[in-house]
C-alpha cells in the first residue's frame, strides 16, 4: 500500500523502496509470484528516479529471475521488453539493450524465431540511437548471418544493407 501511495504522489524513490521491501518480504514468505510482482513495480518506479538506474535494474532482474524460476517465461519476456522500453524512454540505452537481449535469448531458447529477430533488430536501433555505429553494424551483420543460415535469405538482405550503412555512418 505504501508503494502505491508514494507512486501516486510521484515520490518514485520511496515507492521503489517500498515495493522492493515488499518483494523481499514475499520472498522470505515463499510467495514468489507476489514477490516478482512487487519487484517489477519497484523497477518501474526506480527507473523514473534520476539516480535509480541501478536499483531499477536490480529490481527488474529479481522479478525476471523469479518468473523464470516459476517457469513463467511469457511473463518474464514481456517484463524484459517493458524494462527495455522504460530504460529506452529514460535514454539509458545500455540497459535497454541489455533487456532486449534478455528477451531475445529467451525467444531463441523457445524457438520463437520471429520474436528473436524482432528483439535483435530493436537492439540495432538502440545502438543507432546511442550513435554506436560499429556495434549496430555488427549486430545487423549477425542478424544477416543467422537469417541466411536459417534459409531466410530474402529477409536477410535488409540487414546486410543496414550493416553496411552503419559502417558508412
Amino acid at each position: 500500500k505504501a508503494g502505491t501511495a508514494f507512486s501516486k504522489v510521484r515520490n518514485y524513490s520511496r515507492a521503489g523502496e517500498s515495493f522492493r521491501r515488499a518483494a523481499d518480504c514475499m520472498l522470505h514468505a515463499s510467495k514468489n509470484e507476489q514477490a516478482a510482482l512487487f519487484a517489477a513495480e519497484s523497477g518501474r518506479n526506480y527507473v523514473k528516479v534520476a539516480d535509480g538506474e541501478e536499483k531499477s535494474s536490480e529490481a527488474f532482474n529479481l522479478a525476471l529471475q523469479t518468473y523464470v524460476d516459476l517457469k513463467k517465461t511469457i511473463i518474464a519476456d514481456k517484463l524484459a521488453i517493458e524494462a527495455a522500453k522504460l530504460f529506452e524512454g529514460a535514454k539509458k540505452y545500455d540497459r535497454a539493450i541489455y533487456y532486449h537481449d534478455v528477451a531475445s535469448q529467451s525467444y531463441k531458447a523457445q524457438n520463437k524465431t520471429p520474436d528473436y529477430f524482432r528483439e535483435r533488430k530493436a537492439i540495432s536501433s538502440l545502438y543507432i540511437n546511442a550513435q554506436k555505429w560499429n556495434e549496430a553494424s555488427k549486430n545487423y551483420e549477425n542478424i544477416f548471418i543467422e537469417m541466411t543460415n536459417n534459409g531466410m535469405d530474402k529477409n536477410a538482405l535488409e540487414f546486410g544493407v543496414q550493416s553496411i550503412a552503419c559502417l558508412l555512418a
